[in-house]
């Protein structure tokens, strides 16, 4: 096994890329509380806020014969938590004071949000150039969506997911997980610890604005091959065959047992 010692020097022990960093997470249903737990799992000190009735996530937790409880603690796992109301003058001196504490504060909620609690990426960075303010968003914090409520569903109905899943003769449908909001949150992990080695590099804090729509975009790279490139209309959808009708055989077929999935590349 490599532990990185040379034969002259003794084994130091593993150490996670992440430790020493601390995180303050605002993170709300799936798209930020994925990229939190994924800073978390690489040694990150992540402390997870929520107001005092709980995350909108914790209210599954009254359906639990469906499982509906298991990603809340999935997606938190790994984590402190502290309950905060920020719109009480106190609750808003504490999370200041958690955020001196911080290298990055994470949050998804609708954009202005934060700022109506003073808490916003400008208010934040001002008392602490270093710091690095991480939010995620439907359509990101400028542009003429910015206010549009969005969720991975309507996500991915704008982003024209509907439009590719199914087959042509029946209506769209959506992808069967929540493509949008963990594309979203692996992005947003992604552009974190891009900051943190620009940091690293630079002593530089930064603020990152990650829109969930512009996230799923290169999924659909094969179906917008073929509607750019093709001199008709393509089908909306594809059914199971290749998304770009570029590749055969490229589909799933009936077997005296079930059902088996085939794909050729040459």
């Amino acid at each position: 096994m490599l532990t990185g010692a040379t034969p002259s020097e003794p084994a130091r022990p593993h150490k996670q890329p992440l430790v020493g960093v601390t995180v303050l997470d605002f993170g709300q249903i799936y798209a930020a509380p994925y990229a939190t737990l994924l800073l978390a799992l690489n040694g990150a000190t992540v402390i997870k806020v929520e107001p005092l009735h709980g995350e909108p996530l914790r209210k599954r937790n009254a359906v639990k014969e469906t499982g509906a409880d298991l990603p809340f603690y999935i997606l938190n796992s790994n984590k402190r938590g502290v309950t905060l109301n920020l719109k009480d003058p106190r609750g808003l001196q504490l999370a200041w004071r958690l955020t001196a504490l911080a290298d990055v504060v994470v949050e998804n909620f609708r954009p202005g949000m934060m700022e109506s609690y003073g808490l916003g990426a400008a208010a934040m960075r001002e008392r602490h150039p270093q710091l690095i303010y991480a939010s995620c968003s439907g359509y990101g914090k400028t542009g003429a969506y910015r206010d549009l409520p969005a969720m991975d569903l309507t996500i991915q109905a704008m982003c024209g997911v509907m439009t590719s899943t199914g087959y042509p003769e029946n209506a769209p449908v959506k992808a069967g997980p929540a493509i949008a909001d963990f594309l979203g949150g692996i992005h947003l992990y992604g552009a974190i610890t891009t900051a943190l080695y620009r940091r690293a590099v630079t002593g530089e804090g930064s603020t990152v604005d990650v829109a969930m729509l512009e996230a799923v975009y290169p999924s659909l790279m094969s179906n917008l091959g073929l509607y750019l490139g093709a001199r008709t209309p393509p089908p909306d959808r594809t059914g199971n065959r290749h998304g770009g009708l570029a590749v055969a055989p490229y589909n799933v077929f009936p077997t005296l047992d079930g059902h088996i999935a085939i794909i050729t590349v040459s």
